[in-house]
């Protein structure tokens, strides 16, 4: 048996290896869950509740970060590959931090969203004034890179760079259930949990 997922603290991860162990004293759980602190947690709990309202589903849409490497230091370059679903999509690729913060790498304030042909690879490395995209520093720990697919352009109207995530989760959920999409081409997103280190 295997269980997997995110938890706030090692309390919460305690307490959940002590209930598998209880449930299923014959059989050792194998336990890997990542412990992702508020407000990280936050974000990636209204992530998932946008999942649950059909405003956003998940599957078609990659996302490799480094070469596979879920891992960046201080200083580390980031590049994104992100391959898309079977149709052509909008994108969006945001950057949770630890702090409650989200940083948007695309769009910017002086570039649309890029968009991504059917079933089309690419990688993001860089903003539209070509500065690269370089790991921050601390506070390190879990962090969250995102990355939100639609067919149909979606405006967030005019932003920071950096802004408080639960800002642009409730902005963006507003967004998402005023912007159809078409049919069999729904809105997607992809999450990559990252770790930070000094």
């Amino acid at each position: 048996m295997s269980i997997s997922g995110t938890v706030p603290d090692t309390r919460q991860k305690t307490k959940l290896i002590e209930l598998a162990e209880r449930l299923f004293p014959s059989e050792r759980a194998e336990v890997t869950v990542d412990i992702v602190k508020p407000p990280l947690c936050r974000s990636m709990v209204e992530l998932r509740d946008m999942r649950g309202a059909g405003l956003i589903g998940e599957g078609g849409l990659g996302l490799r970060l480094n070469g596979g490497s879920p891992q960046l230091r201080e200083r580390d370059p980031i590049r994104i590959e992100v391959r898309g679903p079977a149709y052509p999509i909008n994108l969006r690729i945001d950057y949770f931090s630890l702090d409650g913060q989200v940083l948007h790498l695309t769009p910017d304030a002086s570039n649309p969203a890029p968009k991504l042909a059917a079933g089309a690879t690419r990688q993001f490395w860089q903003s539209a004034s070509g500065q690269p995209w370089i790991a921050g520093g601390a506070p390190f720990g879990t962090e969250l890179i995102c990355v939100i697919a639609t067919a149909v352009p979606v405006d967030l109207g005019s932003r920071a760079q950096v802004e408080q995530a639960v800002d642009y989760l409730r902005d963006l959920r507003r967004v998402l259930s005023q912007a159809s999409a078409p049919s069999g081409q729904p809105h997607v997103l992809a999450t990559l949990l990252v770790e930070t280190h000094p």
